[in-house]
C-alpha cells in the first residue's frame, strides 16, 4: 500500500520567491503482515500464489456444515521430481502433498480417502513428523479428523514412499511384488473428501 502526501510551502522569512516543493512519502507495510492480511481474505488461488515451496502439491478445501468437498488426485502429481522415473510411480519414488482446510465456522472436520484403482503393495503413507506408516490411505484417514475454527487455516502434510528393496528378510518376494506392480500400475488415483459437522 502506498500513501502519497503532498506538501506545498514557501519560505516567508526570505524576500525571494521559492519554488514549490513536492515531498513524497512512501509507506510500505511489512511484507509478513501483508501476507497475513491476504490470508484472511482466503481463497484457493490466493494461498497458492503466496506459498513459497512449489515442490509440494497442495489441495484446498473450504469446510462447511453439512457439505462435502472433494477432489480427484493422481499421485504422480505429488512426486518428488528428484525421484521421478519415466513419468510414473515406481520403486524408489516418493513424494508428499498438503491438504489445506479453511472455514468461516466452528466445525468438526473429517477427511476421507477413496482409492480409484489398485495401489502398489509396497507403497506406504504417513503424516509429517510421525513414524507410523500406513499401507493404505483408507487406514491413514482414521487419524485425519478434528476441529477447525472461524478463519483458521489448517495444513495436513501426507508423505508417501515406495521404498526400493526395503525388506531385507523377504527381498526376493518384495522384488517380485514390485516388478509385478511396476508393470501393471502406471499411476494411482484417489479422491479426497472433506466433511464438516457441527461441534
Amino acid at each position: 500500500m502506498i500513501i502519497i502526501l503532498l506538501f506545498q510551502f514557501k519560505n516567508k522569512n526570505l524576500k525571494s520567491n521559492f519554488q514549490d516543493y513536492l515531498l513524497f512519502f512512501k509507506l510500505y507495510g511489512d511484507s509478513k503482515s501483508s501476507n497475513i492480511q491476504v490470508d484472511k481474505l482466503i481463497n484457493k488461488e490466493t494461498i497458492k500464489s503466496i506459498d513459497t515451496d512449489e515442490n509440494i502439491a497442495r489441495y484446498y478445501f473450504d469446510v462447511a456444515y453439512k457439505n462435502t468437498d472433494f477432489k480427484d488426485i493422481n499421485l504422480t502429481e505429488t512426486i518428488d521430481s528428484k525421484t521421478l522415473i519415466n513419468e510414473k510411480i515406481a520403486p524408489g519414488t516418493k513424494g508428499e502433498f498438503e491438504i489445506i482446510l479453511t472455514t468461516n465456522q466452528n466445525l468438526k472436520y473429517k477427511i476421507e480417502f477413496k482409492s480409484q484403482n489398485e495401489k502398489p503393495y509396497n507403497l506406504k503413507f504417513k503424516l509429517k513428523d510421525t513414524e507410523q506408516e500406513y499401507r493404505t490411505l483408507e487406514e491413514l484417514q482414521k487419524e485425519m479428523q478434528g476441529e477447525i475454527h472461524v478463519n483458521e487455516t489448517k495444513k495436513i502434510n501426507v508423505s508417501w514412499e515406495w521404498k526400493y528393496e526395503s525388506d531385507e528378510k523377504n527381498l526376493k518376494s518384495q522384488d517380485m511384488q514390485d516388478a509385478l506392480d511396476g508393470n501393471k500400475i502406471q499411476k494411482y488415483n484417489f479422491t479426497i473428501n472433506v466433511l464438516g459437522e457441527e461441534i
